[in-house]
């Protein structure tokens, strides 16, 4: 029973304030789920065996169990024997659109983003969750990214890019540039609050399928993202078990991935005005003369454009 897929009609309850972690679902745009997976007449490819062998066996086992207390040393130490059942339970969840709610149960560990923090926002909100099914995120992470080509300036989740490579970039443009005569530069650091925590599922599911992601893998994410249920773990003492259906945890693999698609049509449209992206950081970058009083015209406007580009997105900018 513990591993019964959602219900339609699943009970909802509000989160409970205070919580650090919590992502006050209540105070968010309606992301309601289909009544009905969205579905096409092609069979979802299957998962092998030996894909789940592989991340079995990767499992680091000194990682901290999720709710569903499975530990990473037994799946790896079992991971032959383990592979063809947990096999056929990812197949059965891509065919049916729907994915176990221990699967989606997370435990929010509130870490200290510095000395003597004073309110919820000096927490960084760690989720603890399934490591098995971290192992299916990993293979489900692989097949999305085939369909999706993201903005030739997002470093992170490409093949051969790093923050290394966002860093030699943006260092790149910037020399370049200034070996010019009357040049100058505007850089403006973005850093967004709890920028998982505000995906909107509706938005996000829009845009995979702008970008022609089949429609078992929408179904897939709609699952993943939606009536997902947490709750805050501070020494011995947790809170109540609440329902969102707004943000992707941090801690979970697709987190990063589906935020750096989130945001993918947050681009520059003028030749002199960069943005650079790695996951949630961002580095708008204007390339400017001194005799050319438009370029500065166009860097403002630039800004203004990504400002309101976020608010179509629900992302809050941390201004600290």
């Amino acid at each position: 029973n513990r591993f019964t897929p959602d219900d339609d009609d699943a009970d909802q309850s509000s989160s409970p304030s205070g919580h650090p972690g919590s992502s006050r679902c209540d105070d968010q745009p309606d992301s309601s789920e289909p009544s009905r997976p969205i579905t096409d007449e092609a069979t979802p490819p299957e998962i092998s065996v030996e894909e789940v062998r592989k991340q079995l066996r990767m499992c680091k086992t000194d990682k901290a169990s999720g709710p569903d207390e499975l530990s990473a040393k037994i799946l790896k130490s079992c991971y032959f024997s383990l592979a063809p059942i947990f096999c056929d339970i990812f197949n059965r969840c891509l065919l049916s659109g729907r994915l176990p709610k221990l699967w989606k149960l997370s435990n929010i560990i509130p870490v200290p983003k510095k000395a003597n923090p004073k309110e919820n926002n000096d927490f960084r909100p760690i989720a603890l969750t399934s490591i098995l099914m971290k192992c299916f995120e990993h293979i489900m992470k692989d097949r999305l990214l085939t369909f999706i080509s993201l903005d030739e300036n997002q470093f992170a989740y490409k093949q051969k890019r790093s923050t290394k490579d966002a860093c030699l970039s943006l260092d790149y443009f910037l020399r370049s540039h200034l070996e010019t005569s009357f040049s100058y530069a505007r850089v403006l650091f973005v850093d967004f609050s709890s920028a998982f925590n505000t995906i909107v599922p509706n938005i996000l599911l829009n845009r995979l399928q702008a970008f022609n992601v089949p429609r078992y893998l929408i179904n897939f994410v709609s699952s993943f993202l939606i009536d997902r249920k947490q709750y805050v773990t501070v020494g011995k003492q947790k809170s109540d078990t609440f329902n969102c259906s707004v943000g992707c945890p941090q801690g979970c693999v697709l987190s990063p991935v589906l935020f750096s698609i989130y945001t993918d049509f947050i681009q520059s449209v003028h030749p002199n005005v960069k943005i650079l992206k790695y996951a949630d950081d961002m580095a708008i970058i204007g390339l400017l003369n001194f005799k050319e009083q438009n370029d500065a015209l166009f860097y403002f406007d630039a800004i203004e454009r990504f400002v309101d580009q976020r608010h179509t997105v629900n992302l809050s900018i941390n201004a600290s």
